[in-house]
């Protein structure tokens, strides 16, 4: 992966592993404490945009975490 900072030797070092995933994009490090979703939905069932989706995943995290 070239996108990396470190070599396998470097984040073995660090404790961090390395999964591969056919998700799309680059690479994420997703670390202790993190809540991480991901979402798949149908936008055109939902007859949404990306824009306006992104919008309401926001939205909806705002709320949670206003409590």
């Amino acid at each position: 992966m070239g996108d990396l900072l470190l070599d396998s030797k470097q984040l073995q070092s660090r404790g961090i592993s390395l999964q591969r995933s056919d998700r799309g994009g680059r690479a994420t490090w997703h670390g202790p404490g993190q809540a991480v979703v991901y979402p798949v939905v149908s936008l055109s069932e939902l007859e949404m945009g990306v824009a306006a989706w992104v919008c309401l995943l926001e939205e909806a995290v705002i709320e949670v975490l206003q409590g």
